[in-house]
């Protein structure tokens, strides 16, 4: 066979402290519910901050119930 070779090679490896998983921040509503009057038209703005390196997920819910279900119960 052919004639064999060692190889060396030297990598540099720069580490971090690993990130600090923070939590979904709801901004508004502050005490997460709004009162509205039975009937009436009311246009939900909900504001949330979260770290955009982290997956968040927000899920509307009323009741203890996921908004999708019931949207489909009602249609």
């Amino acid at each position: 066979m052919g004639k064999e070779y060692n190889i060396s090679r030297t990598i540099n490896l720069t580490t971090f402290e690993p990130l600090k998983k923070k939590s979904l921040e709801i901004i508004y509503p502050k005490n997460n519910s709004v009162e509205v009057k039975p009937g009436s038209r009311f246009d939900m703005v909900c504001n949330v901050s979260v770290d955009p390196l982290d997956r968040a997920s927000l899920v509307w819910e009323f009741n203890d119930e996921n908004l999708k279900n019931i949207d489909k119960e009602y249609k």
